[in-house]
């Protein structure tokens, strides 16, 4: 995995695949892997699951999520960035 920093949508993204409900950190890694961006793989989702519905978390709710960590002092960092 390449080290860099992300956006604030980048995390956002992030958060919202891992949060996505059944989708455990061997999906994650291969979603990354095959689609190099959490965007890209949440846009994916819907069509290369085998399951019917993908409850993947709204953007309200991994905003809300980020907001409350930033207030609190928690930094959130992905497996890619530096730190």
């Amino acid at each position: 995995m390449e080290l860099r920093e992300l956006s604030f949508a980048q995390r956002r993204d992030w958060l919202r695949l891992i949060r996505t409900p059944t989708l455990g950190p061997v999906a994650f890694r291969d979603l990354m892997r095959r689609f190099g961006d959490a965007s890209e793989a949440l846009a994916a989702l819907p069509s290369i699951s085998r399951k019917k519905a993908i409850n993947i978390p709204e953007l309200a709710a991994i905003e809300s999520e980020m907001e409350n960590c930033d207030r609190l002092g928690i930094r959130i960092i992905a497996a890619c960035e530096p730190d």
